[in-house]
């Protein structure tokens, strides 16, 4: 095998693995509660910014696997009136029916 095919190949390999390796490093770190926290800041501050009006988000949960959770989430419309206020949002997700068609 030339030595540039060579290269190339570990070069795309090392790739596929830094992306696989942090993938796998953002799934993991989401399981953690001040991780989640994190994340429902980050998010309530991007639409605040966006849209320009008070936007809270009490907490985020999720587990990954057939779980996502929003609690205490507050959003203003532009006169300052409460647009959306929900105390509890949960949502089950199913990963397995995806694929097919039915």
């Amino acid at each position: 095998m030339p030595t540039y095919l060579r290269r190339t190949l570990y070069v795309v390999l090392g790739l596929v693995g830094f992306v696989l390796l942090l993938v796998i490093g953002v799934v993991v770190a989401l399981q953690f509660p001040s991780t989640q926290d994190y994340v429902a800041r980050k998010a309530a501050n991007y639409l605040q910014d966006k849209i320009g009006t008070e936007v809270r988000i009490g907490k985020f949960r999720t587990d990954f696997k057939h779980a996502l959770n929003l609690d205490g989430v507050y959003v203003e419309d532009q006169k300052g009136t409460r647009c959306c206020r929900l105390v509890t949002s949960a949502s089950t997700l199913t990963f397995g029916r995806l694929p097919s068609r039915k």
